[in-house]
């Protein structure tokens, strides 16, 4: 995929148009794109911000699970050992 390099403006964010001429040829186009000049697809400039905050997320939902087996081990040593 190529792109020219300029920024397109949305409302409230810019972006990159990334477009590729191997649609041109493709034999599945007509199932995939309707596009005269085939697909393009748009990377907005806080991508790489937004790919960065949904790993963050993704790793604190994991967390209260982690310190939830850590409480059962506890409870677990405690009623066995008469603690």
């Amino acid at each position: 995929m190529t792109t020219t390099g300029k920024w397109h403006l949305a409302k409230t964010y810019r972006f990159k148009r990334y477009t590729t001429k191997a649609c041109k040829t493709c034999r599945v186009k007509p199932e995939c794109s309707k596009a005269k000049y085939g697909k393009a697809i748009q990377r907005s400039e806080y991508t790489e911000l937004i790919n960065q905050n949904k790993k963050r997320i993704e790793k604190k939902r994991l967390l209260p699970q982690k310190a939830s087996n850590c409480r059962t081990s506890l409870w677990h040593y405690k009623t066995t050992m008469g603690v």
